[in-house]
């Protein structure tokens, strides 16, 4: 049950009971009518013939009978009426009660998913922080570096790049990045004119801010080590 069909059974209840007071209006009105009719016929002097008083016993029995009939109408009317109202009401009630329980259904799929997400995130990171335990010194240096030149330079880096910081040979650059890959480190490489090739972090691995958690990490394996950046 959505919200339209939610506003659709207010929009019927809100109709039936407004037919139902005017209905219950008009019969009020009729049987005052009546009423003032009888009184005034009360009130009024008959000095003529009997059959004066039998047109005035004939008047009111005719408005009893009238009167009895119109009451017993509006009850029947009211009756035929109600069971519709109750019903609408019954429908508006479950409706209401559907979309709070749907409400509810949805706040906990919402909390389910983000404890999920939470979690799978927790073991991604964990995940990643054992491969990088398993690097070895060299990998682990050159992995670093590359993420902080990628953001130094705002470009991807290139061997050249490598080899000019670290003061190593383009081939040792090689070995140490096809190491990264092989052990599957989120590291990204690229040809730029089918000639130049390029090594970027990858952006999905950027996002968990990781860079400073993976430096502590790099010197706790070794205290020794001469500052990175």
């Amino acid at each position: 049950m959505d919200e339209k069909i939610l506003k659709k059974a207010f929009v019927k209840v809100k109709s039936d009971i407004e037919n139902l007071n005017n209905r219950l209006e008009n019969i009020e009105n009729t049987l005052n009518l009546l009423i003032s009719i009888k009184n005034n016929q009360k009130n009024t002097k008959n000095d003529g013939s009997s059959s004066g008083n039998e047109g005035v016993r004939s008047i009111n029995h005719s408005t009893n009978n009238q009167s009895i009939t119109n009451q017993s109408r509006a009850e029947h009317k009211i009756g035929q009426y109600t069971p519709q109202i109750s019903h609408n009401y019954d429908n508006l009630e479950r409706s209401d009660q559907s979309l709070s329980n749907q409400s509810l259904s949805n706040q906990s799929l919402s909390k389910h998913s983000l404890s999920t997400q939470k979690l799978n995130i927790q073991s991604l990171k964990k995940d990643l922080e054992n491969r990088f335990n398993a690097l070895t010194s060299q990998e682990f240096l050159v992995f670093l570096t590359i993420y902080q030149m990628e953001e130094d330079l705002k470009r991807p880096v290139t061997y050249n790049d490598l080899s000019e910081r670290l003061n190593l040979t383009s081939g040792c650059i090689r070995g140490y990045v096809s190491a990264l890959i092989r052990k599957n480190l989120p590291l990204t490489k690229a040809k730029i004119n089918n000639r130049t090739l390029t090594l970027s972090i990858k952006s999905d691995f950027k996002e968990l801010n990781l860079k400073q958690k993976l430096t502590n990490i790099y010197y706790d394996q070794d205290p020794d080590q001469t500052k990175l950046f």
